[in-house]
């Protein structure tokens, strides 16, 4: 998760034209044509995490540092994008780590 906010949760191979529809008869290759290998249809379900706090990072007042269960994944340079397209969007906290990384 450190590296990518993507998880895929599944995913489901089929042969074109099982549900019909495809074409007359219900015959993917009256639709399409790639050649002469067979063709799939692949669906993927998956999860996109976006700026979630957990990800920018848990502050710890008391102890003045960033959580050691929760700390800051999302890379500065999203930060960053984020503050240039609406610098509304960031916390305090996170424009302290823009400061400390600058």
């Amino acid at each position: 998760m450190r590296r990518n906010n993507h998880t895929i949760i599944n995913v489901a191979i089929e042969p074109l034209g099982t549900r019909g529809g495809y074409g007359a008869a219900g015959r993917s290759e009256e639709l399409y044509y790639y050649g002469t290998e067979p063709m799939v249809q692949v669906k993927l379900m998956g999860e996109l995490l976006l700026l979630t706090s957990w990800e920018r990072g848990t502050w710890d007042p008391k102890g003045n540092r960033w959580s050691d269960e929760f700390p800051p994944l999302m890379p500065t340079e999203v930060l960053r994008k984020l503050n240039d397209a609406n610098p509304d969007a960031l916390r305090e906290e996170d424009e302290k780590l823009l400061t400390s990384r600058s």
